[in-house]
């Protein structure tokens, strides 16, 4: 026993010990973040990400154009091509399917390999294995990364972070053994880290300005030729599958020197929040507190680093410019309600920040910090508090009403998060606390979806004039809808509210209007078949419901309602399939057989309708419309007697075509 402490445990030991740092670095934050895995969708990209891993995948295996498939592989949006992050997703879709919970087992694997993959990096430049094991263990809890693993989109970061460490550590092997596996290596890492993100498109400079400042290599075009044509031929080959993947292109004021200069505040906060983690939200906006903590922390570091460097100890600029220029390239983008949504994301923060704790190695390296008596208790208090905040953090993304709320908390002026609380209170059956919340979202930026959910709310309550009120403005303010689908979906509840008041050609222009901008919402050509219906464009109607069974083949109001339509145009034997279909759905549906019935009249069948009425009847005694429809079977019968009972019992029922039938026949 005594050997094995010595062997094993002890502090001398344990210090050196390669295997057992890997197993504490993927113990410590596997035990923080593995309530992870039961966390739900919170409704920010993660359910389109879902969506789209499980439809791709069906697609895929539903064969079809394979190579076409396979091209929109990496397709996220209209700009972005990352198809190593895609294929991630894949993966996780072909385990879980549409439920999250696989996503959330590869977020937290993914994590632990960067931990793992920090730990081989930092010893890259001298630093010792206790020291590397220490600040991969402080990063692997650090408050940042509860994003990183909490949010499902943004797994990109965090696989950047794993692939562009082994970038760097492939090409330092072969800048010291110069063998080429390692260039041919390090060239394919180069390739996926490029594929996995673009705004790793920095690596090159980095590796470069290592050779020639950390190495002293002296920099010759000619003898860096070969890295640069691999370079060069790593990213041609990714624009290459990038043109053939894409048919669309982002805004033309997406990407600009404008929004650059307007996302500047983003380095220092981001900077700040590395070393002193306060106000981590889930939807930052630029805050004076995040802005004031980081102009006082990257001033004082960044004046160190510098002094440094005027010694020819250029490590710790290289660190620092690690962290700007990692952060410099998701700064062109910026959305046009950034102000009212979020100015930065602090997931975006994952790779930068391996500048910061490599710089935190070395200074511990060269100042003998690690032998300091004090040294682990240190470490240990500031592990403990990255612990509590990092397990408080990721609760943050469970679900979305955590997640809107913390967006709310650290800046109460947030517009979209005000929003999405207030669809969580409605959601929850707190309508009040939902219509305040979406009243001060509008009082702080005029958006069309507040009003949009406002108009529901309103429509539930049956205020159909506040509800068409609340969709007419939500119409006006249009370009601040986050989706061609939410506009839709505006402009299809506005359809319902003029559908209501009968107004059939304004329902059908909305209908229209969404059918053009978002053609994949099956309820938009539902609506707009029953509009047809209504103002007897059977034909047009039916046309529709076709259309709405290509994408949802399993609804039977739209097999109860073609069949209508088709009864109406005599196509009998047709509209007796679809109702037939109904029932096959839903057999205790009962529409579909009284309307089986009244088909059934017209083809003359007349025992077989009346024996569909008899089970209408059965299923609901004081359903009037099939008393009157068995009635009118039997008066074609000659049944008179037994007719005009049925049509008294549907009168008493209060069905009005009853009334005026016997009226006709002279029966009072």
């Amino acid at each position: 026993m005594r050997e094995f402490i010595k062997t094993y445990l002890s502090r001398a030991a344990f210090e050196n010990n390669r295997k057992l740092h890997i197993l504490v670095l993927l113990i410590l934050p596997l035990i923080i973040y593995v309530r992870t895995i039961g966390f739900q969708i919170i409704g920010f990209d993660d359910n389109g990400i879902i969506e789209n891993a499980d439809l791709w995948l069906k697609t895929f295996k539903g064969g079809g154009d394979i190579l076409k498939t396979l091209l929109s592989l990496g397709n996220f949006g209209n700009s972005f091509y990352r198809p190593i992050q895609f294929l991630t997703y894949e993966i996780d879709a072909s385990i879980s399917g549409a439920n999250p919970w696989m996503y959330h087992v590869s977020n937290i694997l993914v994590h632990l390999g960067s931990v793992v993959t920090l730990y081989y990096f930092l010893q890259h430049f001298a630093i010792s294995r206790k020291v590397a094991f220490v600040v991969s263990l402080i990063f692997s809890v650090h408050p940042l990364t509860a994003v990183a693993v909490g949010w499902v989109p943004s797994r990109g970061d965090t696989l950047i972070a794993i692939f562009g460490m082994l970038t760097f550590i492939s090409y330092d092997n072969y800048i010291r053994q110069k063998r080429l596996i390692y260039l041919y290596g390090h060239f394919a890492i180069f390739l996926i880290t490029f594929m996995t993100k673009e705004s790793t498109v920095f690596f090159p400079f980095f590796l470069c300005a290592y050779s020639v400042y950390l190495l002293g290599d002296k920099f010759t075009f000619k003898k860096y030729l070969p890295m640069f044509s691999g370079w060069a031929l790593a990213m041609g080959i990714f624009f290459i599958l990038r043109k053939f993947s894409f048919h669309e292109s982002m805004p033309p004021d997406a990407f600009t020197l404008q929004n650059f200069v307007k996302n500047l505040p983003a380095i220092p906060s981001l900077f700040g929040k590395i070393l002193v983690p306060y106000n981590l939200s889930t939807l930052p906006l630029f805050d004076a507190a995040s802005l004031l903590i980081g102009i006082l922390t990257i001033i004082p570091v960044g004046i160190f680093c510098i002094r440094k460097a005027t010694d020819k100890n250029y490590i710790y600029l290289w660190g620092l410019a690690w962290v700007i220029l990692f952060n410099i390239a998701p700064m062109f983008y910026r959305l046009s309600n950034a102000d009212y949504f979020y100015n930065y994301l602090e997931h975006r923060d994952y790779l930068p920040m391996l500048g910061v704790f490599l710089i935190a190695g070395v200074f511990i390296k060269e100042h003998g910090i690690a032998d300091k008596s004090y040294f682990p208790y240190a470490a240990a208090i500031v592990l403990i508090i990255f612990s509590v905040q990092t397990f408080i953090q990721s609760g943050y993304y469970k679900e979305n009403f955590p997640f809107n709320n913390r967006a709310i908390e650290c800046n109460p002026r947030n517009a979209s998060a005000l929003s999405g609380r207030g669809v969580n209170y409605f959601g929850q059956g707190k309508v009040d606390l939902a219509l305040s919340d979406l009243s001060a979202s509008l009082a702080i930026w005029e958006n069309s979806m507040s009003y949009f959910y406002r108009g529901i709310i309103f429509e539930t309550q049956n205020k159909n004039s506040k509800a068409m009120n609340e969709y007419s403005k939500a119409m006006q303010c249009l370009n601040t809808l986050p989706s061609a689908n939410a506009m839709a979906q505006v402009l299809s509840s506005r359809a319902n509210q003029k559908y209501n008041r009968q107004d059939f050609e304004g329902s059908l222009n909305d209908l229209d209007m969404a059918a053009q901008i978002d053609s994949t919402m099956p309820q938009i050509y539902y609506n707009r078949g029953n509009t047809h219906l209504a103002m007897k464009h059977y034909k047009q109607a039916i046309a529709d419901y076709n259309k709405t069974l290509s994408m949802s083949p399993k609804s039977i109001d739209v097999f109860t309602n073609r069949g209508i339509a088709k009864y109406e145009i005599h196509d009998y034997e047709g509209a007796l399939r679809d109702y037939k279909e109904a029932i096959a759905i839903n057999p205790f549906y009962i529409l579909p057989y009284n309307n089986i019935g009244v088909t059934l009249r017209e083809l003359n069948r007349y025992d077989e309708a009346i024996s569909y009425f008899d089970r209408v009847i059965g299923m609901d005694s004081k359903l009037g419309a099939a008393y009157y429809g068995r009635a009118t079977v039997k008066l074609r019968q000659k049944n008179f007697e037994s007719a005009i009972l049925d049509l008294m019992e549907a009168r008493k029922l209060g069905y009005s075509g009853a009334a005026q039938l016997m009226q006709e026949l002279g029966i009072r």
